[in-house]
């Protein structure tokens, strides 16, 4: 793989004793996809849906569910783990980017408000963030990157 920002870069083709390495655009270490640009918008592209598919997962088998707790856990382990893995790699500095990862997070806190009668504004999430005691994604992000430093 070759790292460089251009949109057409040229590609040289590089050898290992006489044989042709093939080059790769995308790779991933350490669950985290890395391209040649570095731009991480695939791994954005990877996690947004992965992690919406397990909210509606979580979804379908917790509408008996009365507890904020054990709700709460549920998101936690399952769908805010993905959006936060290794945030300190790629963190979204683009607003377009923050606001879809916060997008699947106020898809829970909709739902959760809903399950647990939480009277709350549209689109207005503070209220059913404070009931809950959840942090919104930016606000962890920051917090974890000072905590890196």
């Amino acid at each position: 793989m070759s790292f460089n920002k251009s949109r057409s870069p040229i590609l040289h083709p590089y050898r290992l004793c006489d044989v042709l390495i093939n080059q790769v655009f995308v790779f991933k270490e350490l669950g985290i996809f890395y391209t040649s640009s570095l731009s991480f918008e695939h791994h954005k592209n990877i996690i947004v849906p992965k992690a919406l598919k397990i909210l509606g997962f979580i979804k379908r088998v917790s509408k008996t569910f009365s507890s904020a707790i054990c709700l709460r856990s549920l998101y936690f382990c399952l769908v805010r783990s993905i959006l936060e893995y290794g945030v300190e790699v790629w963190h979204p500095y683009l607003a377009k980017d923050q606001l879809r990862l916060e997008r699947v997070q106020n898809r829970y806190l909709s739902y959760v408000a809903f399950l647990l009668q939480i009277v709350h504004l549209a689109h207005d999430y503070s209220l059913v963030h404070q009931t809950l005691n959840i942090q919104t994604l930016s606000n962890r992000r920051l917090t974890a990157d000072i905590n890196f430093v």
